[in-house]
C-alpha cells in the first residue's frame, strides 16, 4: 500500500511539472493543446491504478518521474 501511494505522490508531481510547462508554452500556444491532454492523461492513469490497486495488483505509470523512493 505504501508503495503504491509513493506511485501516486509521483505521478502527481510529474503532472503538476507538465501542467507548469504546458502553461508555459501556452504563450507560443502549444500549451492550450497540451493542457487538455495532460488533464486526459493524469485521468486515465488514475482510474488505472485505483482499479489496479483495489485489485491489490502494483501498478506503475509509465511517463512518472521516480523522485521519491
Amino acid at each position: 500500500m505504501q508503495d503504491q501511494s509513493k506511485e501516486s505522490l509521483n505521478w502527481s508531481i510529474t503532472a503538476m511539472i507538465a501542467y507548469f510547462v504546458a502553461f508555459l508554452l501556452s504563450f507560443i500556444v502549444i500549451g492550450v493543446i497540451l493542457i487538455p491532454l495532460i488533464g486526459l492523461c493524469h485521468l486515465i492513469f488514475c482510474i488505472m491504478g485505483a482499479v489496479a490497486s483495489s485489485k491489490g495488483k502494483p501498478f506503475r505509470v509509465p511517463f512518472a518521474i521516480r523522485l521519491i523512493k
